[in-house]
């Protein structure tokens, strides 16, 4: 239930007015479909055909960092939200993976206007299992950064208790 170092880094930036610079993530300017949260994502990558109804929402882009929507039920997004997203006219089961850092809400529009974060431009849905034999595998997401000096891969989980002798695999070898 602690926040992690670097959310509570990120929010000591952004509570001091200092902005983070993000490349621009849409300057194509094209509506975008976005969903909320590692299960939603996790079933999106799975499903081929598109059929998850109700996952999803289309999103306007406002500028080149940030996307606005009206979204019928409040509370869904916040600063900190895994937020996955796609172009209209790419298939569900390709997105790429992001964090909201900033929300702003325009009263006049009724829309709630924010930004995201890049984490990845690819992501994929993976599983994991303890290594306990009576343990039911858990939803995970995967995606790789390359840098300069090195490529790391980065799991994103609902829990912390990845530890030795877990299993880690694709979705598919799963079924």
């Amino acid at each position: 239930d602690r926040l992690s170092r670097e959310l509570l880094d990120y929010l000591v930036l952004r509570w001091s007015g200092i902005e983070q610079q993000n490349a621009p993530l849409f300057s194509d300017r094209l509506n975008r479909y976005i969903c909320i949260g590692l299960e939603a994502t996790y079933q999106l990558l799975l499903d081929d055909n598109g059929s998850e109804e109700g996952l999803e929402f289309l999103v306007e882009s406002t500028s080149e960092r940030s996307l606005s929507s009206q979204f019928d039920q409040a509370g869904l997004i916040s600063i900190g939200s895994l937020i996955s997203f796609r172009k209209k006219d790419t298939p569900a089961n390709l997105r790429s993976l992001g964090v909201v850092n900033k929300i702003i809400t325009s009263k006049s529009h009724n829309k709630t206007i924010f930004e995201i974060q890049m984490l990845a431009s690819q992501v994929f849905a993976v599983s994991y299992q303890t290594s306990t034999a009576k343990a039911l595998p858990q939803k995970a997401l995967i995606y790789g950064v390359k840098t300069q000096e090195a490529e790391k891969s980065y799991i994103v989980m609902e829990s912390f208790n990845l530890k030795e002798g877990c299993l880690l695999y694709t979705s598919d070898a799963a079924d």
